[in-house]
């Protein structure tokens, strides 16, 4: 007896796969017609609890507000990079300091807090889902912003700055996952196209705003602006989105 349970030990797990397989085999499954063309074979997606609550499984216009919604943060963030450099010597006046390597601290401080928020973001995004780290981000970059447009300062606007960076890199960070969760793999490239715009896009329009704001309301006015816009923005996650 003990030499034959050595013998047949080694097969159990090749049992124990298809016994698995079997079961996988049972369970009820259906194949969408909608997806599929001529040529390609059809997808077959297995039914299971949650499964219509899954952002996959989405209708079409749920699918494109919340990419919308991301895509809009996207753009704001980046700006925000930016939005400040026109006013540096306004800044720098206000806060009755001359040195110009410190005024350039107030953009490159931001971009550092860019560097550093996607090394725990994206993770964070994996084990608690997209929507609460982007509501929780979103929220601080809200408050981070306000706290800049409020900054009594120099010091403290450089510490604002960065923490602004740090959570305004979330969207950067969960953006790729989000559009693999929203959309299957031959609709994404149209939804990442839009996605990246906004990295590309929001530098370049900071510097017209902000000079615009500087020059006619101040410079405090230009973080006011991203503020009251991420507000809005931070409003319209709350009423839903994915997960």
């Amino acid at each position: 007896m003990p030499q034959h349970s050595v013998h047949i030990a080694p097969h159990m797990p090749i049992l124990e796969a298809r016994r698995c397989d079997e079961e996988a085999l049972a369970e009820p499954s259906h194949i969408d017609t909608d997806r599929t063309s001529p040529g390609k074979p059809n997808i077959v997606y297995r039914e299971s609890p949650g499964t219509a609550d899954k952002a996959i499984n989405w209708n079409i216009k749920k699918k494109w507000s919340n990419m919308a919604t991301i895509s809009i943060i996207t753009f704001l963030t980046p700006l925000a990079s930016t939005i400040i450099a026109p006013a540096v010597p306004q800044i720098l006046h206000s806060f009755n300091s001359s040195d110009k390597t410190l005024g350039s601290l107030l953009v490159s401080i931001y971009i550092l807090g860019y560097a550093i928020g996607p090394l725990f973001l994206a993770p964070l995004s994996e084990v608690y889902g997209r929507l609460p780290v982007l509501n929780v981000c979103t929220a601080l970059f809200l408050i981070w912003s306000i706290a800049c447009a409020l900054a009594p300062n120099f010091g403290s606007l450089l510490v604002f700055r960065i923490l602004a960076g740090v959570a305004g890199a979330c969207p950067l960070a969960v953006g790729g996952g989000s559009i693999a969760d929203l959309f299957v793999q031959d609709e994404r490239g149209l939804a990442m196209s839009i996605f990246i715009a906004g990295p590309l896009v929001g530098p370049v329009v900071g510097p017209v705003a902000g000079g615009f704001l500087a020059e006619n309301v101040g410079w405090r006015w230009s973080l006011w602006v991203v503020a009251i816009i991420v507000k809005i923005i931070w409003e319209i996650l709350l009423q839903g989105g994915f997960e």
